[in-house]
């Protein structure tokens, strides 16, 4: 499969202070790449930073974000408007606040086809609307439901990329596995994902690839059986432990201390103030990313040849 989204040392600052550094990645065509990480890690800044939604008067990106042989943070907010929406789609996290209160759902997800003149819009029928659906008011609908909506606006032009930014948080696990069965249906219609998720269970079952993400930077990638079931970083080891009782009395695990401020990240490794295998060198400089096989790699000095 050929890459349809390149990421390439995008680095994103907030008012002179780090948010993201030297991200890169690619995602390929009709696949799911998986975004997993503490809350507060920079997801969401990248999901937003790769369609330039960031405040330009707070928020500095650089690099290289190609989509289909152009880079989109060299285009204007013009020639941005037909990707953005038509051929590349962002679902909110929280789609209570993301639907306009005092529209009928139907209006909204007609809006998005009107305003990128489609005239005839076709949403997939394994999307599960209801005859009920186009009329309710967001508020009359439950988590789920409103959560099919905002997919449906974000399927109703067939965008060739959709950005789904926590889709399965504060459902039901039933609403999760419906949502998960229709994300892989539309995977095999050609739709590719990125998918920012908590869960290691959902990434493991619908993700190609999934990137780690610490205090902006990724810090482990690869397949997700081999990145959750043998992590090979410190954090990532630490997240896995988090998710299992520890000890006779059904304790769980937590990572000591808290990830660092945007103004106090340290000079080298961001996790080295946590880390239990630190080591000099990590307080001194910040370790590169080591290939551990060919679809895998860390960013941790362990690994350094």
């Amino acid at each position: 499969m050929t890459a349809l989204l390149q990421v390439r040392d995008l680095n994103v600052a907030l008012n002179s202070l780090p948010v993201l550094s030297g991200v890169n990645f690619d995602l390929k065509g009709g696949s799911i790449t998986g975004l997993f990480g503490e809350s507060g890690c920079g997801k969401t800044t990248l999901a937003q930073a790769l369609l330039k939604l960031l405040p330009r008067g707070q928020y500095r990106v650089e690099g290289a974000v190609e989509f289909e042989g152009r880079n989109l943070l060299e285009l204007s907010e013009r020639e941005l408007q037909p990707i953005r929406g038509g051929r590349i789609s962002l679902m909110f996290q929280d789609p209570l606040l993301s639907l306009n209160p005092v529209l009928r759902a139907g209006t909204q997800i007609a809006e998005v086809a009107r305003a990128h003149r489609v005239s005839r819009p076709e949403l997939p029928a394994s999307l599960g609307l209801l005859p009920r659906h186009p009329n309710a008011y967001p508020h009359q609908l439950s988590g789920g439901e409103r959560q099919r909506i905002t997919l449906a606006q974000a399927l109703v032009c067939r965008p060739a990329l959709v950005i789904a930014d926590e889709p399965f948080t504060a459902l039901d696990p039933s609403r999760v596995a419906e949502l998960s069965t229709l994300f892989g249906e539309l995977r095999a219609l050609g739709t590719s994902f990125l998918l920012i998720a908590h869960d290691p269970a959902v990434l493991e079952a619908l993700a190609d690839s999934v990137l780690v993400m610490y205090a902006g930077r990724i810090v482990e990638r690869g397949q997700p059986l081999a990145v959750f079931r043998d992590p090979q970083h410190p954090y990532t080891c630490g997240l896995m432990q988090c998710l299992r009782p520890r000890g006779a009395d059904g304790r769980l695990y937590s990572i000591p201390g808290n990830p660092p401020g945007l103004a106090a990240c340290p000079g080298g490794c961001a996790f080295e103030p946590r880390c239990a295998e630190r080591m000099a060198v990590c307080a001194a400089r910040m370790p590169g990313e080591f290939p551990l096989a060919a679809d895998r790699s860390v960013r941790c000095f362990r690994y350094e040849c």
